[in-house]
C-alpha cells in the first residue's frame, strides 16, 4: 500500500515539473496547429465533395425571374451596414 502513495506522489510532482516545462508550451501549440490544418483540410475536402462553384461574381447573379431585389442585394454587398451597426453596437 505504501509504494501506491509514493507512486501517486511522484506522479503528482512529476505533472508539476512539466507544466513548467516550456517544451510542453511549444507541443501544445504544435498540437492546435495540427488540429487547425485539420479542421481546414476537412473544409476544402467537404467543398469539393459538395461540388459547389469556386466564386461567382455578383453581376453575374441572374436576378430576373427570381424574388430577389436586385437593388437591395447590391447595396447590402459592401458590407457597410456592419460597420455602421458596430459603431452604434460601441456607442452604448
Amino acid at each position: 500500500m505504501e509504494v501506491g502513495r509514493d507512486a501517486r506522489r511522484f506522479r503528482g510532482s512529476y505533472r508539476v515539473a512539466l507544466s513548467a516545462d516550456p517544451r510542453l508550451s511549444i507541443s501544445g501549440d504544435l498540437r492546435r496547429a495540427e488540429v487547425a490544418a485539420k479542421a481546414v483540410r476537412s473544409l476544402k475536402d467537404q467543398l469539393a465533395i459538395a461540388k459547389l462553384p469556386l466564386a461567382k461574381e455578383l453581376p453575374d447573379f441572374p436576378f430576373k425571374g427570381t424574388p430577389i431585389n436586385a437593388a437591395l442585394v447590391g447595396d447590402l454587398a459592401p458590407g457597410s451596414f456592419i460597420a455602421h451597426q458596430q459603431q452604434r453596437a460601441g456607442r452604448r
